[in-house]
């Protein structure tokens, strides 16, 4: 019996002699819909129909390492969330069957800091599925590898959706990919439903319906506004780059023309020549010669000392600031513009999982080193994170694409800050194509003993309509996460585990 899979691969390539016969105006459209004919309508269901929570639940322990970490021995939160991915993609995948990709991260909540030989000690299993999605948490105990002593470390919450276990579903998507059409949607996958067993499974069930509430819930209005404000990040010119490119009056070009010609006429160096009472030189093979009295040209030398000139100068180089304007090295109070921070990265094969789409965990670490150098503007400390919010992932990138990240502050506590990051990538059209966004919550903890530090941070404001409605927001966040760090605490100590330390913000 011959598998669907094939089936479809012979009809697709039978019928691509008719893309040069009868749709060479329209190929991408023709092509688009023989995909489609290719994938037929139907939920790929996945039995058994129910799993106990055991099904996918495991234990994985990891020893960090120095490369893991920072100068001063803390482990980068990035690399944390990379073995969050890795364990959570395996135990949905056991549960779902199924490949699994990774599109949200509802909260990461980091309990305490992590050094470099602390052992993590990682549990994971899905606490419960809808449709194709299904929400599975992450539970990290630190041990410290000298004394033994444990201490509850991060918790995290992720949403994965399976993908259809179908070969030539890869071969379709590839094929999507390379040609730039939409990807087809029109097969779902039915994960099994879980099924709690444990007083602590049941909460668990619980907690996870309550997330995925308050995720629908969000309001339209806030949707547009939070679109609308993603486009604005993405619009911010880089601050530093305007500082550096030097605007030149035509003044001033001219100028710098003529003290090239007088250092080149003067040393002879066959550049610029006299012709009666003009000196004519060839600054640029692709220009006009440009020609200069000679009395101007003495006059140079005049100015200068005997056969030495100084550095060429340049007048009006640089735009004069506003005198109202003062430094931003001495302000307290900055624009969020202004903390802007641009990051660049190539996606590597070893960025990407077995269906050469990048880790989520990857994305998360390029997003945090963003948010880091976004924070330096307030405060040139090391910076920790404490919290990642509501990360969505859009679209993947794959092997060779570019992925820009950016990031400003949006809000700053008296003991943290909060920081929006972007990361987009571009399409084979060569339009910027939204990946994932997140919030991350930075503190700065004291090297010592890592207690926070009582810094004297700067501030920020906006003038934008749209940014000031995204500030708006931050108390609320952030009375969230403490709402979510007494759940835990409700949830983890009265089941007896390991105690939650004070929080880091």
């Amino acid at each position: 019996m011959v598998p669907e899979w094939l089936k479809s691969l012979l009809s697709l390539l039978w019928n691509l002699p008719a893309i040069l016969l009868f749709s060479v105006a329209e190929p991408k459209s023709f092509l688009e819909g023989l995909l489609e004919q290719a994938s037929t309508d139907k939920v790929d269901v996945v039995l058994p129909k129910a799993k106990d929570v055991s099904a996918s639940s495991f234990k994985a322990s990891y020893v960090m390492l120095p490369e893991h970490a920072d100068f001063f021995g803390r482990v980068f939160g990035g690399e944390v969330m990379k073995l969050i991915d890795v364990v959570a993609g395996i135990a949905s995948k056991k549960h779902a069957g199924r490949p699994c990709v990774t599109i949200s991260v509802d909260r990461v909540i980091f309990l305490c800091p992590v050094h470099v030989a602390d052992i993590l000690h990682l549990s994971v299993s899905v606490n419960r599925s809808w449709g194709s999605s299904m929400e599975t948490g992450i539970k990290i105990i630190k041990e410290d590898a000298k004394s033994g002593k444990k201490q509850y470390a991060c918790h995290a919450y992720m949403t994965f959706v399976a993908r259809p276990k179908n070969a030539f579903k890869s071969f379709e998507s590839s094929l999507r990919h390379a040609l730039g059409l939409r990807a087809s949607d029109s097969v779902k996958v039915q994960v099994p439903q879980v099924v709690p067993r444990s007083l602590l499974e049941h909460k668990r069930h619980l907690l996870a319906g309550r997330r995925r509430r308050q995720r629908l819930s969000q309001k339209k209005e806030w949707i547009e506004l939070f679109q609308k404000f993603r486009k604005y990040v993405q619009s911010i010119p880089s601050l530093e780059e305007e500082d550096d490119v030097r605007t030149l009056s035509n003044e001033g070009l001219e100028q710098i023309q003529k003290q090239m010609i007088a250092h080149s006429y003067f040393k002879q160096d066959g550049e610029a020549r006299l012709e009666g009472d003009t000196v004519i030189a060839d600054l640029d093979e692709q220009s006009e010669p440009i020609k200069v009295p000679l009395s101007e040209i003495t006059k140079i030398k005049s100015d200068c000392e005997a056969r030495a000139f100084r550095r060429l100068s340049i007048p009006n180089a640089r735009p004069t600031p506003p005198q109202s304007s003062a430094p931003k090295a001495s302000r307290k109070i900055l624009e969020i513009e202004e903390t802007l921070a641009t990051f660049v990265s190539i996606v590597r094969p070893e960025h990407c999982n077995s269906m050469s789409v990048l880790f989520g965990g990857t994305l998360m670490r390029w997003l945090e080193e963003v948010a880091f150098l976004s924070a330096r503007n307030i405060c040139p400390t090391s910076w920790v994170t404490a919290v990642i919010d509501s990360m969505s992932i859009r679209a993947s990138a794959r092997p060779g694409d570019v992925v820009k990240l950016r990031a400003i502050v949006i809000k700053v506590w008296k003991r943290s800050a909060e920081i929006y990051c972007l990361a987009t990538t571009e399409s084979q059209d060569d339009k910027e194509v939204f990946v994932s966004d997140a919030f991350f919550t930075l503190v700065s903890t004291n090297l010592e003993n890592d207690q926070l530090s009582a810094l004297d941070w700067k501030h920020v404001q906006t003038s934008n309509p749209l940014g000031q409605a995204i500030i708006d927001k931050c108390d609320q966040r952030r009375d969230e996460r403490l709402s979510d760090r007494a759940l835990l605490q409700k949830v983890y100590v009265s089941s007896g585990s390991h105690p939650i330390t004070d929080p880091l913000n």
